[in-house]
């Protein structure tokens, strides 16, 4: 093995830190893939890929995606974001950071509730309502 070799076989295990901003998400579209909901196709996408790390949506129609993983496994996750561009579920998709890091911070793939709004129940009258409100 020369040393160009060596050098990208230690760099292909190395796992990396990518953060995505997934912009002008569109999820009525992701229910024709019958996985129930945007967060959870990506999700299952993810980890088709062997990545770990999250998803939460940020406020509107926005989705930051924070996944772990070789570069391998990154930029073949990275491949499949065109084609949900050019289908129209995604408007924007594109790297915020990147960084290397020592150990995986995290173990699995999860979805995260919305960042910035929670639900809450108020009793009006008989009967309790569910609402969204803006979290602090």
């Amino acid at each position: 093995m020369n040393f160009l070799e060596l050098l990208y076989s230690a760099h292909a295990s190395q796992i990396f830190y990518r953060e995505f901003l997934l912009e002008d998400v569109d999820a009525s579209l992701s229910s024709l893939s019958g996985i129930g909901g945007f967060r959870k196709m990506m999700k299952r996408l993810a980890l088709g890929f062997g990545l770990t790390g999250t998803i939460q949506r940020t406020e509107g129609t926005k989705v930051v995606m924070k996944l772990e993983g070789t570069i391998v496994q990154l930029n073949s996750f990275d491949d499949a974001l065109p084609d949900m561009v050019a289908s129209e579920m995604i408007g924007n998709a594109g790297v915020v950071t990147e960084r290397p890091l020592r150990i995986r911070m995290h173990r699995d793939f999860r979805i995260l509730p919305d960042a910035l709004y929670k639900r809450t129940a108020h009793f009006s009258g008989n009967e309790w309502e569910i609402v969204s409100a803006a979290s602090d």
